[in-house]
């Protein structure tokens, strides 16, 4: 219910993993139009919402074409986020749509890269889904 740009940034995050492409979208759409020149917003958080929904119509050459305006800030710090900072979720996103392609390892690359720098992560979760992740196609 809240309309705090982070929140509807996890929020639409969520909603799109549990199998709400829409609501998702919606949501993306309304961050673009309320944050138009807020830097993150324009390249972390958008465009990991639109990846994430061409993720799931299957179309990862879309998802990683959508993530390139987050290419030059994806090592930033989204710092004065309590719990939840949204930093490396594109280089996340890139892995899963390389995994999609069947390029393990340019996949893997971009899973260790979230690995390989814990002081941007710190606390987020992406830190435990990339490890996850990265184990279990290791394992395959």
């Amino acid at each position: 219910m809240s309309k705090g740009g982070v929140v509807e940034f996890g929020a639409g995050f969520a909603l799109r993993l549990s199998g709400e492409p829409e609501q998702a979208g919606t949501l993306a759409a309304d961050l673009e139009r309320r944050f138009p020149e807020d830097t993150t917003f324009r390249t972390a958080y958008v465009p990991v919402l639109r990846a994430l929904i061409a993720l799931g119509r299957q179309d990862p050459a879309r998802a990683i074409g959508e993530l390139e305006p987050a290419g030059t800030y994806e090592l930033a710090f989204l710092a004065g986020h309590e719990g939840f900072n949204g930093s490396m979720y594109a280089v996340y996103m890139r892995g899963l749509a390389y995994l999609e392609q069947h390029k393990g390892l340019e996949a893997a690359a971009e899973f260790e890269k979230v690995l390989k720098h814990r002081g941007i992560v710190l606390y987020d979760p992406i830190g435990a889904v990339c490890t996850v992740t990265l184990s279990r196609r290791l394992m395959c």
